[in-house]
């Protein structure tokens, strides 16, 4: 399977860990450091769409949904207070300043654990609904959070079928 081919095409996959255990960095730094980020994607998202007459981004949220995530009482978790899902609603907004220009925006999401499945379906995103959206595909993220296990094929392979049923709808 070429995971590459699922994050080309216009066709991406965020997935979202905590930050705090990749970058070791105290929460302020990261903060800072993630919106240097996020904006730099977006500035180097709208420059290959410029490219397009009709240009279309669909986004696939990803999201690690096992246990070993949050504080379950016996031990503190690799994301106790949830900033993963601050992570995708905060994403939704840069989206949809691109779908305020020419840019078609479409979301979904998704979550593993032993298996993978979709949360939230595929949604076009306007500047209008983009924080009720955020909201509502937050909520859904963490509704189907607390699953057994870290299997990760699965959640690739629900990403890349997501993202070839989206373009093969045109």
């Amino acid at each position: 399977m070429k995971y590459g081919k699922v994050l080309w095409s216009l066709g991406l996959v965020f997935t979202l860990v905590p930050a705090g255990i990749l970058l070791g960095a105290p929460a302020q730094a990261i903060e800072s450091k993630e919106l240097s980020q996020v904006d730099s994607a977006i500035s180097d998202l709208n420059t290959c769409l410029a490219s397009f007459s009709e240009p279309v981004l669909d986004v696939f949220f990803l999201m690690d949904g096992s246990g070993s995530l949050a504080n379950d009482g016996t031990r503190p978790g690799a994301d106790p207070e949830g900033i993963r899902f601050e992570a995708v609603e905060q994403s939704i907004a840069p989206l949809a300043e691109l779908a305020g220009g020419d840019v078609k925006v479409n979301i979904a999401a998704g979550t593993f654990g032993d298996q993978a499945d979709t949360v939230f379906p595929w949604t076009q995103v306007t500047v209008r609904d983009a924080s009720d959206i955020s909201q509502e595909i937050s909520l859904e993220l963490k509704e189907s959070f607390n699953k057994e296990n870290t299997n990760w094929v699965a959640g690739l392979e629900l990403a890349e079928q997501e993202l070839a049923t989206k373009r093969a709808e045109g």
